[in-house]
């Protein structure tokens, strides 16, 4: 038989494969020696490729059937260009037989960047959007095994992946096995922030480097509402007795200058409706008077409903 190990990838810088194979008979022709016989890829950029054979023992002199051969395939782009749509297929000796279960291939990490994070605030990525969804994962599937360097400070290695590193002021990061990973950058940080992954599976590991653009946030300035001095019912914050009133978004927020990043209602409460601007969290129905009813939406949009028999200003 002749067993193929193929070895795929979308980029290539280093990658390797491993496969085992075991003779059939005893043969002169079964390259046990440790040497290496190079492989040209056509139609990629500056890529080559090796293959080395040896027995798996060390110990082992010679090639008998039963010994088991290790074949390292060893891909490398020397280019400025990632090479993209890599396949490459090597063939092994004809006396040998594939050991079921024995190819391994190293993962590819590659770099990424993320925009729309900011300083002292919660900037969190999900696994499917995560360091992993640009990378080659091997066999076995990689996982993300440790994280650090840059902003962070130690090296790739300082950090296992899971665990939070604290780092400047208020500043934290965690990176997960998955990829995923939640960043809070330090009070005050502006500009990009790196960081280090490294990726590894049984057969070896890469490291990548993480940039995040982080700027200062802008807090929102919030405007009054309400009717103009000579506004009948149905004018805008203006309703009929004992009719109810709505108003859809940005409803109150239009006026509202929303900051970076956009900010929404989170609460709101106190003036007629009694209470305090944090009493009622945005979203949920404030009862009050006889059959009185207020509802604030975190997207600015009103729902009131007066009391009944209740006329004048209404404020909250």
């Amino acid at each position: 038989m002749s067993p193929a190990a193929d070895v795929s990838a979308e980029e290539a810088d280093s990658l390797s494969a491993e496969v085992e194979a075991e003779p059939d008979v005893a043969a002169d022709n079964v390259a046990g020696d440790g040497s290496t016989s190079p492989y040209a890829l056509p139609l990629a950029p500056s890529v080559t490729a090796t293959l080395a054979a040896a027995l798996a023992d060390p110990a082992d002199t010679e090639v008998n059937p039963g010994d088991v051969l290790r074949y390292i395939a060893t891909i490398t782009n020397a280019g400025a260009d990632a090479a993209l749509g890599l396949a490459y297929t090597g063939t092994l000796d004809a006396n040998t037989t594939l050991v079921p279960g024995s190819v391994r291939i190293s993962p590819l990490a590659s770099s990424d960047a993320y925009p729309g994070a900011y300083a002292g605030i919660a900037f969190e990525v999900s696994a499917a959007a995560g360091l992993l969804a640009n990378d080659s994962g091997g066999i076995p599937a990689a996982t993300v095994a440790s994280f650090g360097g840059g902003a962070v400070g130690g090296t790739v290695a300082t950090n296992a992946a899971g665990t939070a590193a604290a780092f400047g002021t208020g500043g934290s990061l965690t990176v997960n096995a998955d990829g995923s990973y939640a960043l809070t950058a330090p009070t005050g940080f502006t500009g990009p922030l790196t960081f280090e992954y490294r990726l590894a599976n049984s057969a070896g590991g890469d490291v990548a480097t993480v940039t995040v653009t982080v700027t200062v946030p802008v807090a929102p300035t919030a405007a009054p509402d309400g009717p103009t001095a000579t506004s009948a019912p149905g004018a805008p914050y203006h309703t009929a007795f004992n009719t109810a009133f709505a108003l859809a978004a940005p409803g109150i927020l239009a006026n509202d200058d929303l900051g970076t990043p956009t900010a929404t209602i989170t609460s709101f409460g106190g003036g007629s409706l009694g209470g305090a601007v944090t009493t009622n969290a945005a979203g949920t129905t404030a009862a009050f008077g006889t059959g009185g009813a207020l509802t604030v939406g975190a997207d600015g949009a009103v729902a009131f409903t007066p009391p009944s028999g209740f006329t004048g200003l209404f404020t909250f």
